[in-house]
């Protein structure tokens, strides 16, 4: 029942490329409860996920997703609201319990792919290489060294400005 219904919302459907920094700690999550893996103790999680309260949930969770992808709500406001009590809200708890089986599954795709590796890690060369050159042409080695907010935003409109402007002679350099 639960697949019939993620096939029905298929366009929400996408891969998240994660990166772990340490892999080797992290457990992976059972789909069900009472299942032995002798090999694998080292590497499981206590508990297996709780595929009810993802079902329970799911309608509520398409709908924050179609929000946030329509530009209606934003991810940080809807965490915000999940997490105000000091009762994590249901939505949040199957959130969360959605993320540890796409976790599961990431990590055990990861080291029997060499071409997911690879993507990875290009995807965290690009982003590494753009954070360095933020480092580069933002004034004062890259860092906001001011605590008052109107001078922050300037700086940072500043780089906004700067970025775009490289990005505009890259372009201009390739045709």
């Amino acid at each position: 029942m639960l697949e019939a219904e993620i096939e029905e919302h298929s366009a929400l459907v996408f891969e998240l490329m994660l990166r772990i920094k340490a892999i080797h700690s992290q457990r992976l999550y059972l789909p069900e409860a009472g299942q032995a893996y002798p090999n694998l103790d080292l590497a499981l999680a206590s508990r297996s996920i709780d595929w009810g309260l993802i079902e329970q949930q799911l309608d509520a969770m398409v709908k924050h997703a179609v929000a946030m992808k329509r530009g209606m709500a934003d991810a940080e406001n809807l965490l915000r609201r999940f997490t105000w009590a000091n009762a994590p809200h249901p939505l949040y708890k199957a959130l969360a319990e959605l993320g540890k089986s796409i976790k599961t599954l990431f990590l055990c795709r990861y080291p029997a792919s060499e071409d997911l590796r690879r993507e990875v890690n290009e995807g965290l060369n690009v982003v590494e290489s753009w954070n360095a050159a933020n480092g580069c042409i933002l004034h004062g080695g890259g860092e906001l060294a001011t605590n008052w907010r109107e001078d922050q935003e300037a700086g940072l409109l500043c780089l906004h400005v700067l970025q775009s402007s490289l990005v505009h002679i890259n372009t201009l350099m390739i045709e």
